[in-house]
């Protein structure tokens, strides 16, 4: 019905019930007009109670659309897709058009949350909301990959997999930064740990980050390193290379003088031969300190990477070809299994090449006293879907302490090492996006997984 015939409606209904009850009356004083008494008499309150209902309606109707409202079940106040009036009031127009209105805001809503939802997958900061009740409200992909554990539907769960994390977490207060190290299956991880608390529609939330700053931390460390050894590369090369022109200069002479040593006093003999001798040494030590120098050039001197797609199994089997004949000397068992699964990589083919040759070389010098030596290669995915080649060999392992310092220029533990291979091989696996991480224990062996980013 439409609203402006509303009042009339009210009108011709008062005016009908206001005429039976006057035809009611009039019938009263009647002799025998019992039926029409008791019509008109029964339409009275008939009428009134029509009359109610008709009062009420847009009252029920606003009460019906604000439950509606509460529900969030707006399908009986859905319009055609026109978006022209019904027609039937106007109170029911404006409902559609509220309806409408908050349907907007609603799928405005959805959007934010699906692209705040996106931006947080998107983070490589793995995030954790959780109520107070300890039922967790957010957690992104970036969590569960890095700490390798599934969706958590309670914070207290993740106690189960790594209670030295828990406990760090729940200790920390809001606003409160810590930095964990955690020791997991297949890796180590640096976590910068970050904590804080809001209220939101009554609701207490505590909001956690976790963000592996191992890759920064090494980067840094490199780039110390590097920065150390140009300043000593420097100086020492200021140093020692007018030392071993003039030690030449002077050896020269000194040998000149000494074709000519019959027509010298013979008191000078014993004294030219020792200063010769000097000058031959100082010379000598100089050119093996610029050898030196020289040779940890390429720490700080790496060249970029020259990319292209490169197969890891041909480049694998290339390098065992070219140490086999070291690996059949020692009588090393020699076990290799490639998954033809494992895809092509952008690399420097010469460069990884060498880090592999390096990881082979140092396998083989560990199990050099090993009564039964034995090395594997293993080429794979690795939990997070990477090509990862693994190199592990039986040797006497090592410690925590010494797996802290392979990494550092010039620190070796092979007796003829130069102590630049790992360091160099960690910059050149920084180069292609890639790391490199270490598994050992004392009398365990050692595996070296060479991880890189798939093409």
């Amino acid at each position: 019905m439409n609203s402006k015939a509303h009042p009339w409606n009210i009108i011709w209904r008062i005016a009908l019930l206001l005429a039976d009850m006057l035809f009611f009356a009039y019938a009263l004083h009647q002799h025998q007009w019992y039926v029409s008494t008791a019509v008109s008499g029964l339409l009275i309150p008939l009428l009134s109670i029509g009359l109610v209902y008709a009062v009420n309606r847009h009252r029920r109707e606003l009460r019906d659309f604000l439950l509606s409202i509460q529900q969030q079940d707006y399908q009986a106040y859905y319009k055609a897709q026109s978006g022209e009036p019904t027609g039937r009031s106007d109170l029911d127009d404006a409902f559609h058009l509220i309806v409408r209105e908050l349907q907007n805001v609603r799928i405005d809503k959805e959007a934010h949350y699906h692209h705040l939802r996106g931006v947080v997958e998107h983070l490589e900061t793995g995030i954790i909301s959780y109520k107070a009740d300890g039922s967790i409200h957010l957690i992104n992909q970036s969590v569960c990959r890095m700490l390798n554990i599934p969706q958590l539907a309670r914070f207290d769960e993740l106690e189960n997999y790594h209670p030295h994390l828990y406990r760090h977490l729940t200790g920390l207060k809001s606003g409160e930064r810590k930095a964990v190290h955690l020791s997991l299956a297949d890796q180590t991880l640096n976590l910068a740990l970050r904590s804080s608390s809001f209220k939101l529609q009554n609701h207490h939330f505590h909001l956690v980050s976790l963000q592996d700053i191992r890759s920064e931390l090494e980067a840094r460390e490199v780039e110390s390193w590097q920065m150390l050894i140009r300043t000593l590369r420097h100086e020492i090369m200021n140093s020692a290379t007018p030392i071993s022109s003039l030690t030449q200069a002077a050896r020269d002479s000194l040998e000149e003088m000494l074709r000519h040593r019959d027509q010298l006093p013979s008191r000078w003999d014993q004294e030219m031969d020792d200063l010769h001798l000097s000058l031959q040494t100082i010379h000598t030590r100089t050119q093996g300190l610029l050898r030196f120098v020289h040779h940890y050039r390429k720490i700080t001197s790496l060249p970029e990477p020259q990319f292209e797609a490169v197969d890891l199994r041909e480049l694998a089997n290339h390098v065992l070809h070219l140490l086999s004949h070291q690996i059949r000397q020692q009588k090393i068992h020699l076990q290799r299994k490639m998954s033809p699964q494992t895809p092509t990589v952008y690399a420097d083919f010469d460069q990884i090449q060498q880090v592999v040759i390096n990881i082979l070389l140092n396998a083989i010098d560990a199990v050099s006293n090993c009564q039964h030596p034995s090395l594997s290669l293993h080429l794979d995915l690795n939990q997070q879907k990477r090509p990862c080649l693994r190199v592990t060999d039986n040797g006497p392992g090592m410690d925590a302490e010494t797996q802290q310092k392979i990494f550092v220029p010039f620190y070796t533990t092979r007796e003829n090492g130069s102590g630049i291979g790992l360091s160099l091989a960690r910059q050149i696996m920084k180069k292609h996006q890639g790391e490199i991480r270490v598994h050992s224990s004392p009398g365990k062996g050692t595996s070296i997984d060479l991880i890189f980013q798939p093409a």
